[in-house]
């Protein structure tokens, strides 16, 4: 007798393809200022999401310190160079604001020729004013010392 026939084998299914993996698109890049040299936007092929939401500080005012402007020394007094003085004046100060000074007063280490060209001296100093929340505000105790050094 003949060898019985084997089953028939069931067709071969095509195999399924895998769905194409999507690939990031890049992002334009971003536009870069260049002085008068106009140049046309890029296409906009994606746009990011969203970042997420942030609190977001509110915006304050600007604040800066008092910065001198002009600040000249004093010249040396005649009598203190002739007698051959030499020393040391701290004049203390308020700066106001509108960056000039205000209500000068020698400290007690000054020599009393020192103290007329001391006062004179802080007196002409001119500062950019301390700013505060956008505001000018007086700075008080404001104190610079002098040198006076014979050569």
């Amino acid at each position: 007798p003949p060898a019985p026939e084997p089953p028939p084998r069931p067709a071969a299914k095509p195999m399924p393809r895998p769905a194409p993996t999507p690939r990031p698109i890049a992002a334009a890049p971003a536009p870069q200022a260049v002085p008068e040299t106009p140049t046309p936007p890029a296409p906009i092929v994606a746009e990011p999401a969203p970042p997420a939401a942030e609190p977001r500080a509110v915006p304050t005012a600007p604040s800066r310190a008092y910065l001198p402007v002009e600040k000249r020394a004093p010249a040396y007094p005649p009598r203190a160079e002739e007698l051959g003085i030499q020393g040391d004046c701290t004049v203390s100060y308020t700066v106001n604001a509108q960056g000039r000074v205000e209500d000068p007063q020698a400290q007690e280490d000054c020599h009393p020729l020192f103290v007329r060209p001391s006062i004179a001296a802080a007196r002409a100093f001119r500062y950019e004013p301390r700013i505060v929340d956008g505001r000018a505000v007086a700075v008080p105790g404001i104190r610079n010392t002098f040198h006076y050094r014979l050569k």
